[in-house]
């Protein structure tokens, strides 16, 4: 996804994210990083409805190209109900 290697990052762009190991990607309107970097807080804000997101479980998934390589869309779609 990010063609950056395993454990990369695709986050929304804030300039005080940018660091050694991130740039700037227009391809997702926001920055990747490499393995090098640790993404360790996602917030989000302004959701409309805002009661669809009240209270509610948020899980974060790695997803690394190479878990994919050989997988057909419904094995994908399986792998990411885990």
């Amino acid at each position: 996804m990010t063609k950056k290697g395993p454990n990369s990052w695709a986050t929304p762009f804030f300039s005080y994210n940018v660091r050694p190991g991130c740039e700037k990607d227009d391809v997702y309107n926001g920055i990747t990083c490499d393995s090098s970097v640790q993404v360790r807080r996602v917030a989000f804000s302004g959701a409309v409805p805002s009661h669809k997101f009240s209270m509610r479980p948020a899980w974060i998934m790695k997803n690394d190209d190479e878990l994919y390589e050989g997988m057909d869309k419904y094995e994908r779609h399986a792998y990411g109900r885990l």
